[in-house]
């Protein structure tokens, strides 16, 4: 029951919520009311640019706050249904009822009292240990993940997403009022199911805004970060994001973590290039932030590294990296024509054409040429030989144009347009001669005209009908043409095997 109650209380399966109370704003040397104006909408940008924007990571003292908070509040239900009990036994001497009544009676309550002081008893022996640890268990003998057997459900490193209060940024959590405790603010705050509370005093001097903003968790209240910026008044979204960027570690919780490399084989290490996120890493000792990051490994002669990994749990991690050699082969590239130009692969000039090292799977290369005209192509290495050789040169011919074939197809896309409508402008004749040829046909039947005007409505029905037709097979052999100039465009694939 108490898992459950625990569980409701806190949302603890799916959601860390956030709320702001009203900044407090403090003087102005331009305008007072665009001050008050800031306080009022600075929380709500703060609360949009965190909701969703990643994950809060329990610790093993947050989790503790939860559960000491829930058994409190436990034992003061549990205080007040005791101290209505004890009320109720002695009452029991003063009522009308028989002494074999009171005595029943007696009896009944006395078990209800002894039965709420054994549950005072265990939740305070719950909470002088709120995470349930076994001292008795052993690490090594727990499931992957799991340091000890809590109380609560949740467990160290999960993983809570941020929302922000009822869904809606601009409503304020009301502040602490002059005649509340903090244990009464404490309990209204958990019951309205939030996790942080965002407070924070504005000032304004000539046009620039000073903001502090501190970040409280819940339950315990303590103050988790404060941080504080300077930005224009009129220009409130870049200050909102400038303190997010200070706040977000406090919000998802994340601790620094060292990262160690070692990368084998020794030649590799010599001319290896780390990669923490796109940014390299000036030696192979890096501190950052715990969470997860996208690990990227170069080194000249060998096969590109690239993995992501949630480094949390642990101060610092060994990243042992293998390199393999890189499968290299030469080949020797030639136009087709005799135009010359520069060839190039994955957008790198190539420095010499007649002696290219072409890596292991596929290559993307262009060549232009001097009359500025582009070709691509996609060299595949199927068969490679290692980077220490020896190397087979395999002469490749690039297929390469002499014309702008962009201009070749704009000029067929042209023409076929115009075939187009050439056709559509053909088939109101065809329409309008075959049916007055029906009705001058119909007309001679009923004696209502001659043979000589049907006979030449009916000539020029098979005009219009021969003039759509070849309109039509005209139309049909500008589009193949014009899907053939277009098709000529992409890209041709070339295959390097020995």
């Amino acid at each position: 029951m108490f898992f459950l109650a625990h569980a409701a209380l806190f949302g603890i399966e799916e959601n860390w919520t956030m709320a702001a109370v009203p900044f407090t704003a403090g003087t102005s040397t331009e305008s007072q009311e665009a001050l008050e104006q800031a306080a009022r909408t600075l929380p709500g940008l703060l609360l949009d640019y965190l909701e969703g924007s990643g994950n809060r990571v329990m610790e093993d003292d947050e989790i503790k706050n939860r559960v000491l908070f829930s058994l409190m509040t436990e034992r003061q239900e549990l205080f007040d249904q005791l101290s209505n009990e004890l009320r109720t036994r002695d009452a029991v001497m003063f009522n009308s009822s028989t002494s074999t009544e009171k005595r029943k009676q007696k009896k009944q309550s006395a078990a209800r009292i002894k039965e709420l002081q054994e549950k005072i008893q265990n939740n305070l022996a719950k909470a002088a240990n709120p995470l349930g640890i076994d001292e008795t268990v052993k690490k090594k003998d727990l499931p992957v993940g799991q340091k000890v057997a809590y109380i609560s459900p949740l467990r160290p490193g999960d993983k809570l997403s941020l929302v922000t209060w009822r869904d809606d940024s601009s409503l304020f959590f009301d502040k602490k009022s002059d005649d509340e405790t903090e244990f009464d603010f404490e309990q209204r705050v958990v019951n309205a199911g939030i996790s942080a509370l965002l407070s924070g005093s504005v000032s304004e001097r000539a046009g620039f805004l000073r903001a502090t903003v501190s970040l409280s968790v819940y339950p315990g209240g303590e103050i988790a970060a404060t941080v504080s910026d300077i930005g224009s008044i009129t220009d409130l979204p870049a200050l909102a994001e400038q303190l997010v960027q200070a706040l977000y570690p406090a919000v998802i919780n994340s601790k620094p973590v060292r990262l160690r490399f070692e990368i084998n084989p020794p030649e590799a290490a010599k001319v290896a290039k780390i990669y923490v996120d796109g940014t390299s890493m000036i030696s192979e000792e890096q501190d950052l932030q715990s969470g997860v990051h996208e690990i990227t490994i170069d080194a000249a002669g060998f096969k590109s590294k690239e993995f992501s990994y949630d480094f949390y749990g642990e101060e610092e991690f060994l990243v042992r990296v293998t390199m393999r050699e890189d499968e290299r082969m030469k080949v020797f590239l030639d136009s087709t024509t005799s135009s010359a130009g520069q060839f190039y692969l994955n957008a790198i000039p190539v420095e010499n054409a007649a002696e290219t090292v072409l890596s292991y799977g596929t290559a993307i290369g262009e060549f232009e040429s001097v009359e500025g005209f582009n070709d691509y192509f996609m060299l595949e290495n199927r068969n490679p030989q290692v980077s220490q050789g020896p190397f087979k040169l395999q002469k490749i011919n690039v297929r390469t144009s002499t014309s702008d074939i962009s201009a070749e197809i704009e000029k067929s896309r042209k023409t076929m347009y115009n075939s187009y409508a050439a056709l559509m402008l053909s088939m109101p004749l065809l329409f309008f001669s075959n049916g007055t040829q029906i009705a001058s046909k119909n007309a001679y039947l009923y004696g209502m005209s001659d043979i000589k005007r049907s006979q030449n409505w009916m000539k020029m029905r098979n005009f219009s009908n021969a003039l759509s037709i070849t309109l039509g097979l005209n139309f049909a052999f500008q589009l193949g043409r014009y899907l053939y100039k277009a098709n000529s465009i992409l890209p041709q694939e070339i295959v390097v095997s020995e």
